[in-house]
């Protein structure tokens, strides 16, 4: 469902139609980062997408400043006029042709949790992009509630798509369970997982304190 939401918001032909080009590139300055979360979701997007789309990305890792004059510098020279899918929060806010995929408004609700200088840069950037966009694609409902309050614009500008789930995240043979278990050295079925950054706002300080309190009623599993 996610791949032919997305792909009906950009004005993208499903896998299963006749081929044809389609005049949509895509902001690739997240190929330069190190791979998180949204990173990944552009990843998988672009994947199924194939050669529907094309993706514009920097020749070298930028960050911060630079990072941010990229796009609004030296993106437009590659996009011939096409539409431009900006698949992680920022964009050039220049350009009119624009879909924007907003992950979350976390700097502007949680300031505490991000640098002066990230924010300053998301303030900037983010809602004057958000308004000037074609469309905005949010990650989920709440995500579109905070974008619709943050900046104003219509609710129906912004398209709710939900994450899927890749291939691998489905049960798997008791054999293979066992092998990883033994690969990580995990000598039983009990166990906490996280799976997240290790940035604060993860709070990972609760977690850790969480699985303490835990094991104190769970005698069978050891440290």
């Amino acid at each position: 469902m996610t791949q032919e939401t997305s792909s009906a918001v950009l004005g993208v032909e499903s896998s299963n139609a006749a081929p044809r080009r389609n005049p949509v590139a895509v902001n690739g300055r997240f190929r330069v980062h190190k791979l998180t979360g949204m990173q990944r979701y552009a990843n998988e997007l672009i994947s199924r997408l194939d050669d529907r789309v094309r993706v514009v990305e920097p020749r070298t890792r930028l960050k911060g400043p630079k990072g941010r004059a990229w796009e609004p510098i030296s993106l437009g020279w590659g996009l011939r006029g096409d539409l431009l899918w900006s698949p992680c929060n920022t964009g050039p806010r220049w350009y009119t042709r624009n879909v924007v995929t907003i992950h979350d408004m976390f700097p502007l609700d949680y300031p505490e949790w991000f640098s002066r200088g990230f924010i300053q840069g998301f303030r900037l950037i983010v809602p004057p992009l958000i308004r000037q966009s074609r469309h905005i694609i949010a990650v989920s409902h709440y995500t579109k509630q905070r974008i619709v309050a943050a900046t104003g614009i219509p609710g129906e500008r912004v398209t709710v798509v939900h994450s899927g789930v890749g291939k691998q995240f489905r049960p798997q043979p008791a054999e293979a369970v066992s092998a990883a278990r033994e690969a990580i050295g995990l000598r039983s079925g009990a166990y906490f997982l996280s799976v997240s950054s290790l940035d604060p706002r993860k709070n990972v300080k609760r977690i850790l304190e969480s699985l303490e309190k835990a094991l104190r009623h769970l005698p069978s599993c050891s440290h």
